[in-house]
């Protein structure tokens, strides 16, 4: 069984993602009244209203996010100015195996998603003919599918590249 925290964004993650203006009403949320005391809260805005906390240097809320909330604010496509015609990007994501060697154990195996924004076209001619184009030069790696696409959109975001 996963735990809830497994489930949503870090309260990193959703610090960054608040520091970008990304707000969206979610069923969870990080209740942060210092570095060491917080904690994961679920809200049903559909059941009860919403009260109003003052937000003071002692008390934040960040928006915990799943991976639904996620997909539905990351764009499906992205298209920037440069390399054009070959300047679609489409997102893409992948569960993978990582293998975390060991010196003292056995090797471990460690499940995790990687995503990313992958060219949807290329020319067929030169070195690089068959290699499949990244948005980012870094995809977003996390053993959590939410701080993955939370990554992502913290990406998306920050790059002056896309409008």
């Amino acid at each position: 069984m996963l735990f809830i925290e497994q489930q949503v964004t870090s309260k990193e993650i959703s610090e960054k993602l608040f520091s970008l203006n990304i707000d969206l009403k979610t069923l969870f949320y990080w209740e942060v009244y210092s570095d060491t005391a917080y904690g994961l809260k679920y809200f049903p805005h559909c059941l009860a209203p919403e009260t109003h906390v003052i937000p003071s240097e002692h008390y934040k809320k960040y928006a915990a996010y799943t991976p639904s909330d996620l997909m539905f604010l990351l764009p499906n496509t992205i298209t920037i100015e440069e390399g054009k015609p070959f300047n679609n990007f489409r997102i893409g994501l992948k569960k993978i195996t990582i293998i975390e060697k060991s010196l003292i154990n056995d090797d471990i195996l460690i499940n995790a998603f990687v995503a990313n924004y992958f060219c949807d076209s290329t020319a067929c001619v030169g070195a690089d003919a068959w290699m499949i184009r990244q948005l980012f030069k870094e995809s977003s790696l996390d053993k959590n599918l939410s701080n993955c696409l939370g990554k992502l959109l913290i990406n998306v975001r920050k790059d002056e590249r896309i409008k």
